[in-house]
């Protein structure tokens, strides 16, 4: 190989790196779910959680009808390397985050009828904060806690369909 080529592929090489770590380090690391959902602040609690109970059924279904839904738990690290993007190791949010999950990999679990347990959908929405999500989310926690659980479903559902 003489000494042009071997410049020409250090410089390829070299260029595709470089846009590789240009794309990389231009990612955003942290986004704020809760200015994500920022269009709730103008609906009543009611309204908000009309809203949140439809985005929930809706991923569901798309999990349930996804025909895959027995193979979710084989992307869970992919699930929690995307959710990983919305949380900001708060301590406060700690109990949200968990909480948030378990709730959704369990509405999961009973859409798909895992171990003899079902859900019927549509799920309330009061179903889910009275007997989903525990006593140690407090009261002014619960709407952190169910966009947690749709983004949670939303990801699952992008892997399974995608």
């Amino acid at each position: 190989m003489n000494k042009e080529n071997l410049n020409r592929y250090v410089k390829e090489i070299s260029d595709v790196l470089d846009d590789k770590i240009k794309i990389i380090t231009s990612i955003e690391y942290y986004y704020d779910l809760e200015k994500l959902a920022s269009s709730l602040k103008d609906l009543s609690d009611t309204e908000a959680e009309n809203v949140l109970e439809q985005l929930i059924n809706e991923k569901l279904e798309q999990i349930k009808t996804s025909g895959k839904a027995d193979k979710f738990r084989e992307n869970n690290r992919l699930v929690d390397d995307v959710t990983e993007f919305f949380y900001e190791n708060k301590e406060e949010d700690v109990a949200i985050v968990e909480e948030g999950s378990c709730v959704a990999t369990d509405l999961i679990l009973k859409t798909i009828g895992i171990n003899g347990r079902k859900i019927e959908l549509p799920v309330k929405i009061s179903y889910i904060k009275e007997y989903c999500i525990s006593n140690i989310i407090e009261e002014k926690d619960i709407r952190k806690t169910l966009l947690w659980i749709v983004l949670e479903l939303s990801v699952v559902s992008y892997f399974l369909n995608n």
